[in-house]
């Protein structure tokens, strides 16, 4: 399996698992009997310390991330600089044709009928 697939497989199952944590956990807590001021700061707790929980895990993606965009970032920055001094002309020449056409239109709609 190549490096990609695997990484793109260990994030699925690290969020699946986290997702399937927090859904446990709140299932837990609304089942257990208890009062509603309790139950309410036992969800907000456990809520905060998902919400680290799921900051931690998109920080480390990020950082896993960020350096293959930036690396296919620098492999695309010549091609599309090649693309744009290629088709260049092309557009300049598509933009004199219809800025032509343009006038064209324009001075015969003035003409009186």
């Amino acid at each position: 399996m190549s490096k990609h697939h695997d990484h793109n497989h260990n994030s699925g199952f690290t969020t699946g698992l986290i997702i399937g944590g927090i859904i446990g956990a709140i299932a837990g807590i609304l089942s257990a009997p208890k009062p509603g001021a309790e139950l309410r700061s036992e969800l907000l707790e456990k809520t905060d310390d998902f919400k680290g929980k799921a900051d931690g895990i998109t920080a480390s993606l990020r950082e896993t991330i960020s350096p293959g965009v930036t690396e296919i970032s620098n492999r695309i920055a010549p091609t599309i600089s090649s693309a744009k001094e290629k088709f260049s002309p092309l557009i300049d020449e598509i933009s004199k044709q219809f800025s032509k056409d343009s006038q064209e239109t324009s001075s015969e709609s003035e003409e009186p009928k």
